[in-house]
């Protein structure tokens, strides 16, 4: 895999937790998720319809994890170190993709 397609297959991988995140939590923003479990959800999914593979390492998963938190697509639960609340801004961004997978399909 190129430089260019890792990176277009990391991005897509934000996405679908993004989206997975946010179908998990049923869009309420008091919901906590747990990260690990949706991550690797969105891993096996790309797999499958893709068949891209993002190596579904710890460092990926906190590197992704740690640009959701950065950009405000959620946050940290002090509950539970594993688990997070989605923000209205990942619910906004699903939306969005909704509206353009619509658009173009």
């Amino acid at each position: 895999m190129s430089n260019v397609q890792y990176v277009e297959a990391l991005d897509d991988l934000m996405a679908l937790v993004i989206e997975f995140l946010v179908k998990k939590a049923d869009a309420d923003l008091t919901i906590s998720v747990p990260f690990i479990e949706v991550f690797m959800e969105a891993c096996i999914y790309q797999k499958v319809t893709k068949n891209v593979f993002v190596q579904a390492n710890p460092g990926i998963r906190y590197q992704i994890r740690e640009y959701l938190i950065k950009n405000n697509y959620i946050v940290d639960n002090s509950k539970d170190v594993e688990a997070v609340f989605i923000t209205q801004k990942a619910i906004d961004k699903v939306l969005l993709l909704v509206e353009a997978k619509a658009y173009v399909g």
